[in-house]
């Protein structure tokens, strides 16, 4: 594939063309989509938020577990756990994982922060970021 980003969507809403799509995906070894990625990685219903630390230990972004961040907060803990920060070789995994998204991202600057801030330090920008797991202490 040569790094190209492949971008479909399908048209229709009886399934046909959901199962082409799945079956190009397939055949040109394309990652799965991000729903189907989530359910590989590892639960998160044990943080409440993720707090993403720059190198001089500056708070740089936080992921809550709510709707619209949950997905990301599963892809920046599974990176954290996985590689020890979020480094540019976890956020190209991290790009995987978001699959169909990134080329939304690219389209549509500011749009997605979470994949942004993954593509800058995918690219060698930004150094690295240290991942502190702010757990949910059940009394919320």
């Amino acid at each position: 594939m040569g790094g190209r980003a492949i971008f479909i969507r399908p048209r229709g809403n009886d399934g046909r063309e959901l199962l082409a799509v799945e079956w190009l995906i397939e055949a040109r070894g394309v990652s799965m989509a991000f729903a189907d990625n989530l359910k590989q990685l590892p639960r998160v219903s044990h943080l409440s938020a993720i707090n993403l630390l720059g190198e001089e230990g500056n708070l740089v972004a936080t992921i809550e577990n709510k709707p619209g961040q949950t997905g990301s907060l599963a892809v920046y803990n599974h990176l954290g756990q996985i590689y020890g920060a979020i480094t540019p070789e976890a956020a190209r995994k991290g790009l995987e994982l978001y699959a169909e998204h990134v080329a939304d991202a690219r389209q549509n600057p500011g749009k997605h922060p979470n994949i942004d801030r993954l593509i800058e330090l995918s690219a060698g920008n930004g150094g690295k970021l240290r991942v502190k797991h702010v757990f949910a202490t059940g009394s919320e």
